[in-house]
């Protein structure tokens, strides 16, 4: 590798064969072969583009992502928003609704003591005993109108009741 190689010949005579690393480097300094070239290759990326591009890709992959995790989160908070301003309202109706019952009872009961005194006629009597059974009505719609927003409030937060109904009186406070 580094100097002349010798091969014995079968007759006794020694072959020598130039050649190694030093032959070598003489040989170019000398320019003996010309055949032997030197050369240096020097390359420098100055702008990677497609490695730019793949940046820029990714940047507006994770903004859309972002962006699309922000709008499921705003849309959520404004179902909860709207599970619960259903909830109070029906809660609301629901009692207006117990007190429109009351009263039409208690109007209902007057008017039954004004015909048996004679001071009311008949159908006074039936417009009021209507105007309750109304008011029952609407009382009924009111509970079952609470117990929906009660289910939409629990399906908005992800609460679940697990196969078993959960009942919490109108009047109670939270």
């Amino acid at each position: 590798m580094y100097g002349n190689r010798i091969i014995e010949n079968p007759d006794g005579t020694s072959i020598v064969l130039p050649g190694g690393l030093s032959q070598a480097f003489c040989q170019v300094s000398r320019w003996k072969y010309p055949e032997y070239a030197v050369g240096l290759s020097f390359s420098l990326n100055i702008r990677n583009r497609a490695a730019e591009a793949d940046l820029y890709r990714a940047k507006l992959e994770k903004q859309q992502s972002e962006t699309g995790l922000q709008r499921t989160r705003n849309s959520i908070a404004l179902e909860v928003r709207k599970a619960v301003i259903g909830l109070v309202q029906s809660k609301a109706q629901v009692e207006a609704a117990r007190k429109a019952v009351e009263l039409s009872g208690q109007a209902l009961a007057a008017e039954e003591i004004r015909l048996l005194e004679g001071i009311s006629i008949p159908y006074d009597v039936i417009r009021r005993q209507r105007d309750y059974r109304s008011a029952q009505f609407a009382e009924v719609q009111a509970r079952a109108n609470y117990a929906k927003a009660l289910v939409e409030m629990n399906r908005s937060t992800g609460a679940e009741n697990r196969g078993r109904t959960e009942r919490r009186p109108l009047n109670s406070r939270r």
